[in-house]
């Protein structure tokens, strides 16, 4: 017969049966909210009254949404509250958030915080997030949602079936929750190289260049069957490589959505890449037709356009550093879902 395996525990205990004798080393999370707030009581500012009530609740309010969130998305790092480098960057946002109060910071500064926990060497993205935690709260709402907006649009590349509408209502899901806030000022894009989350780099990127970068097949008008060498028109059948032109039937196009993907085409079926590249070039859309299409899908990306097409303007030379990435980056999943890794970027 088998040995009794009944367990029970307290609030926040963790409770394992097995067949033999097992150990468990981890943190509940009444424990690990306990040993946030005590780093925070005996590392902040004093402060008296109100202000001291206030700035307790906050610091209070951020540990328990971080927690609430590491335990759904991973319970097992709680055990990184152990370390003393992980309590010093929670510590970090309990105090930016204790000041500031804002609800923007808090939600981005929770998703870093998860992030951060699920890390376990200090490794590149350790570094990274620790420094995006510190940087965040020196930025305004609006240097931080332009950060987000940059990000989307100059590093985001769209890797989903080439359905135009799906693309725009995906574009919109990106764009329309920063482009409102996006800063008119160079003063902004200053400070945003000053805090080092980016930098205004000596080249500029142009609307129609970015589009066709990260979704060429969406921004093309196709080419005709005469357009394409002899020896190419006996693939013409072959779907995984020609289909007709998404915006033009009566034309044809290459089936990708960005110029990245003809690489693995060519790969596959044996053809050049050069010359796959030269045909999806062939019909490529001019920019001022890019923007006209992107503004009768997304009105409000009018007031980004106007912005970017005034000369030497910082937001057409901005380029972001990996803090401003991990940034961008927490914004971006926030306003589509999407559950990419920040390693991609890095």
């Amino acid at each position: 017969m088998p040995r009794s395996q009944d367990l029970s525990g307290g609030s926040d205990s963790t409770n394992l049966q097995a067949g033999r004798d097992i150990v468990y080393y981890g943190a509940s999370a009444t424990e690990v909210r306990e040993i946030a707030l005590d780093v925070y009581e005996a590392n902040i500012l004093r402060l008296r009254g109100i202000a001291e009530d206030v700035a307790r609740g906050r610091a209070e309010r951020i540990t328990q949404e971080f927690l609430e969130k590491l335990i759904s998305d991973n319970p097992a790092a709680l055990n990184s509250m152990q370390d003393p480098d992980m309590l010093n960057t929670v510590f970090t946002a309990q105090k930016a958030y204790a000041y500031s109060g804002e609800e923007d910071l808090e939600k981005v500064l929770v998703d870093l915080l998860v992030d951060r926990s699920g890390q376990q060497d200090r490794k590149l993205k350790t570094l990274v997030l620790n420094e995006a935690i510190a940087v965040l709260p020196k930025l305004s709402i609006r240097q931080r949602k332009s950060i987000a907006f940059w990000f989307f649009i100059r590093y985001v590349r769209y890797v989903a079936p080439l359905d135009l509408d799906e693309y725009y209502a995906n574009l919109a899901r990106g764009v329309s929750p920063f482009v409102g806030m996006l800063s008119d000022r160079r003063a902004d894009y200053e400070h945003i190289q000053a805090t080092a989350a980016g930098s205004i780099s000596a080249f500029s990127f142009m609307v129609g260049a970015l589009f066709t970068a990260s979704a060429s097949g969406f921004f093309t008008k196709g080419f005709t069957e005469d357009q394409i060498d002899d020896d190419l028109r006996q693939f013409l059948s072959d779907q995984d490589i020609f289909i007709p032109c998404i915006r033009d039937p009566m034309k044809w196009q290459v089936k990708v959505t960005s110029q990245q993907d003809i690489e693995t085409i060519s790969m596959a079926k044996g053809i050049p890449s050069g010359r796959l590249e030269n045909l999806a070039g062939l019909g490529w859309m001019t920019q001022p037709e890019i923007e006209a299409d992107v503004i009768s899908h997304i009105p409000e990306m009018k007031n980004a356009f106007d912005l970017w097409s005034k000369n030497d303007f910082p937001l057409q030379h901005l380029e972001l550093t990996s803090i401003g990435k991990a940034i961008g980056h927490a914004y971006w999943r926030q306003a589509t879902g999407d559950s990419a890794p920040l390693d991609i970027w890095l």
